[in-house]
């Protein structure tokens, strides 16, 4: 290169105007040179291109589930359970430390999250807590919730690997967006939502060290695990059969060291257990009473004096949740998701890998154990979304093309494949124009016409449009009769 002096092939150090002027006035191998560079930059930005697009559609499934979660949440009226929970925040406000009941509240996690979230809006008493505030907490609890999903279904068996994220993560982490329960408790302030996301970061940063050996990851996922501990006394079952599902399906780290990490992991769990408990050094007594919560607990519930909670529940109402249900004159159900988790889980079996296996047994254990015991809350369903979400978007997965596969139907390489591609291609982009016009209208009117506070005349009832209802029910007839003639066509040559 006349400009720097290296091998052509080589990346040009010349300076920008010396590589200008060789470019506007040399077609030699200078002039190569210098596109050659040029043609570099040009693909680094096309490598930048490919990575944002990417992440899009992750980073479009967390905002919607950010948003399905966060719009208008000081509208419907607090429960009692998050009021009782908004008052305890109110006095870690006004105090500026928190004394851990053992008789009657959970871990505080939840308060000093909520209480440093009302410190940013502005609010520093009860009073002036909102409802939007401490909601915010489970929000965005549930929200990081999606994204740990799509970080642990990267783990998913795939034949057709991407860099960063696979198809069936993001599936997985669509499930939990718009999973009813998961979504309905992440606008509810209690422990519920924080814990569940706890459990997934625990998961996440456990893999992670079981991949690598890194210590930095078992003191993460020992962090996550402490804070597990500080939301919510029940924390060390999910760690339990999360370790016993692991163990069962045949996974083993590759760390050398694997005692010392877990050594590493339990010092940095207690940690921050015990720092919350405490309230930071202010309350010592209250690693004493984190103890002690075992003791009530069991006394509460199993002792001679323990007595009915008004929670008791048949051991068939968690499956009743994920099932089909009539109450009310209206059907509640989510038979579809639930159908995709039990094929997900039968395929689990049915294969040789760790995981699939592993999220099988614990989704297994965690409902057998819910279901045992006779206390029951509808908040604690939140735990099985996630497991049963990976499964569903594994069976997903297995029944979809794959492209490593001898045949593929998006690749045809006979005359037969050929016209039912053929055939395919327009029907796919009519319909696409079609969803994607019912879809566009649908979230416009939505937003138009939704209820806006100081609204409440009821609006005109009218039956409808007859002509709009005819050309409605037309269309779409006259669509598939003329996708049927050559369907039809199709199969009769093909037989």
């Amino acid at each position: 290169c006349p400009a720097c002096g290296r091998n052509w092939k080589q990346r040009c150090n010349a300076s920008a105007d010396a590589r200008g002027r060789l470019d506007a006035g040399q077609n030699g191998p200078g002039a190569g040179h210098v596109r050659s560079d040029k043609v570099a930059a040009l693909g680094h930005w096309c490598r930048v291109l490919r990575s944002l697009f990417r992440w899009l559609p992750l980073a479009v499934i967390i905002g919607a589930a950010l948003w399905l979660r966060g719009h208008d949440l000081g509208r419907r009226p607090m429960h009692a359970d998050e009021a009782n929970q908004a008052v305890k925040t109110g006095e870690l406000l006004e105090k500026g430390t928190y004394a851990f009941d053992p008789r009657d509240h959970h871990g505080p996690t939840l308060y000093y999250a909520a209480a440093a979230l009302a410190r940013i809006r502005g609010e520093h008493n009860l009073a002036q807590l909102s409802e939007t505030t401490v909601r915010l907490v489970p929000a965005i609890a549930g929200t990081l919730a999606v994204l740990l999903t799509a970080l642990l279904g990267a783990a998913l068996p795939a034949a057709d690997p991407v860099r960063t994220l696979r198809w069936p993560a993001l599936a997985a982490a669509a499930f939990v967006a718009v999973s009813p329960p998961a979504l309905y408790y992440s606008r509810y302030f209690i422990q519920e939502t924080i814990l569940a996301a706890l459990t997934l970061a625990v998961f996440v940063a456990a893999r992670a060290w079981w991949r690598t050996g890194l210590t930095r990851w078992a003191l993460a996922a020992g962090l996550a695990a402490g804070l597990m501990q500080a939301t919510k006394a029940s924390a060390p079952l999910f760690l339990l059969f999360a370790f016993i599902a692991a163990r069962l399906a045949g996974l083993r780290p590759v760390s050398r060291r694997p005692a010392r990490d877990v050594a590493f992991a339990a010092v940095a769990a207690l940690f921050a257990a015990a720092l919350l408990y405490s309230s930071f050094g202010a309350n010592p007594s209250g690693l004493r009473d984190a103890l002690a919560a075992y003791g009530h607990a069991a006394e509460r519930f199993l002792g001679p004096s323990a007595g009915p909670t008004g929670h008791e529940k048949p051991w068939t109402y968690y499956a009743t949740l994920f099932g089909w249900k009539r109450e009310g004159g209206l059907v509640w159900h989510q038979a579809a998701f639930s159908a995709l988790a039990i094929a997900g889980f039968i395929a689990a079996w049915t294969r040789r890998e760790a995981v699939p296996r592993a999220l099988a047994l614990y989704a297994l254990l965690v409902g057998a154990a819910f279901s045992f015991f006779p206390y029951k809350t509808p908040w604690h369903a939140v735990h099985l979304v996630a497991p049963l979400a990976l499964l569903a978007a594994g069976a997903v997965f297995l029944a979809a093309c794959s492209s490593t596969a001898t045949q593929d139907s998006l690749k045809p390489a006979g005359p037969n494949a050929e016209s039912v591609y053929n055939l395919f291609v327009p029907v796919f982009w009519i319909a696409a124009v079609i969803f994607v016009i019912v879809e566009v209208a649908l979230v416009a009117i939505t937003i138009r016409f939704r209820h806006r506070p100081g609204r409440d005349t009821i609006p005109p009832q009218i039956h409808g449009n007859a002509r709009l209802e005819i050309a409605w029910t037309i269309l779409p007839a006259l669509i598939l009769a003329g996708v049927a003639v050559p369907t039809v066509e199709i199969g009769r040559a093909h037989v």
